[in-house]
């Protein structure tokens, strides 16, 4: 697609892009105005069609990871890259690099415990229904399991003080029955 085809909010970000690509002097803030880019472009064009997402997903965490590595303060960017990636990747039906990714994922938001009560934190369910859900998807019922109770528990808890978050549990109740059903485990 020619920039020209592209609709207009799509040529202003790839701009954007180029614009940070140009820009990029080895400092941190140009790296990080790359990454949140990228990330912008992933989102706008995730389902259109799918997998047009994954490369600037996959740029974006690849630039993320250094940024991370060099400044705790950058995690919240790694998270929002990661998220973004392994939604890119499951849509384009790249199950098992979308594991690795939810996985990596979760790992991160884990480490935020101190700043987000883990009690309360419906960005880490929501990883760990997706993992599940993955799992699931690619006929590892077992592994399933796990990730799913723990999103289950994150929900209802949040659901004590948040009852919108009441549906999200239960919906995540029924992907762990048709877990556990697929793996013939007695509910």
């Amino acid at each position: 697609m020619t920039t020209d085809e592209m609709p207009p909010w799509e040529r202003e970000t790839r701009l954007r892009i180029e614009q940070c690509r140009n820009a990029l002097d080895g400092t941190p803030q140009a790296q990080a105005a790359l990454v949140d880019a990228l990330v912008t472009l992933a989102e706008d064009v995730m389902t259109d069609p799918p997998g047009k997402a994954v490369e600037p997903a996959s740029e974006a965490v690849a630039l993320a990871q250094p940024l991370f590595a060099s400044s705790h303060a950058h995690r919240p960017r790694l998270i929002a890259a990661l998220r973004m990636h392994y939604i890119a990747l499951s849509l384009a039906g790249q199950y098992e690099a979308a594991i690795a990714s939810v996985t990596s994922l979760v790992m991160h938001l884990r480490a935020r415990t101190p700043c987000v009560p883990l009690a309360a934190d419906t960005e880490l369910a929501e990883a760990l229904w997706e993992l599940g859900g993955l799992y699931t998807t690619t006929g590892r019922h077992h592994e399933a399991l796990t990730p799913l109770r723990e999103a289950i528990a994150l929900y209802d808890r949040a659901a004590q003080t948040d009852h919108t978050q009441t549906g999200f549990a239960t919906n995540t109740r029924a992907d762990l029955t048709a877990a556990l059903i697929a793996a013939h485990i007695p509910r």
